[in-house]
């Protein structure tokens, strides 16, 4: 079972997080804190195994001593769309991961499991706010958009590698969950690239988002 801390100020929020999680199997919502002050001695208290920090509790600054005191604990950021530069920060700061506040429960629970066994994850609904930030409405984008129901005649394999990039996968841990080698999924990667006309991994995050891939 991988025990999670939510550290989020709003009530609602963390009401919303437990009912997220509440049907994800083998993930169980352990506690809660409203402050960054309070996350340490929550942690020691009800110990856990990933910790959900919403980027309104602050950044480094904040993190730093939870870090210090509980280094074993795997962090989330739930970041915001409109304070991008606090999750990458966090991100920079040690955060093991991270997905966009209001992202869809299956995001948040792949989240957990992939940063708890290990991994960094940065989730599809970040990448894509990444992307829409550095690309404003009316800039022209990286490809085409796919054709409805799938995207440009991709095999069945570089579909789920696809899905995998999206979700913050590197190439060797790819190789591993498809129990290949890392060769094969590089030249996946530019079989996609060639397909899709996607020239890097946030152009293919959207592409994977706009052809419905990622569930």
């Amino acid at each position: 079972m991988i025990r999670v801390l939510v550290a989020e100020p709003d009530a609602a929020a963390r009401a919303r997080r437990r009912t997220q999680l509440a049907g994800q199997p083998g993930l169980a919502v352990v506690g809660e804190a409203t402050r960054a002050r309070h996350v340490v001695a929550q942690l020691a208290a009800t110990p856990a195994d990933v910790l959900l920090w919403h980027g309104a509790l602050g950044d480094a600054a904040g993190l730093d001593p939870v870090r210090a005191a509980h280094p074993a604990v795997r962090v989330l950021v739930l970041g915001q769309a409109d304070r991008l530069d606090r999750a990458a920060r966090l991100l920079a700061a040690g955060a093991a991961g991270g997905v966009l506040a209001d992202a869809a429960g299956a995001e948040l629970a792949q989240g957990i499991r992939t940063v708890a066994a290990g991994r960094r994850f940065v989730g599809p609904s970040l990448g894509l706010a990444a992307w829409r930030a550095a690309h404003p409405a009316g800039a022209p984008g990286p490809s085409a958009p796919p054709p409805p129901g799938g995207g440009a005649g991709l095999s069945k394999r570089e579909t789920q590698v696809l899905q995998l990039v999206a979700a913050g996968c590197s190439n060797a841990e790819i190789a591993a969950q498809l129990f290949t080698s890392r060769r094969t999924v590089e030249t996946h990667r530019q079989n996609l690239r060639a397909k899709t006309g996607c020239v890097n991994t946030a152009a293919l995050v959207r592409y994977a988002v706009r052809a419905g891939l990622l569930g």
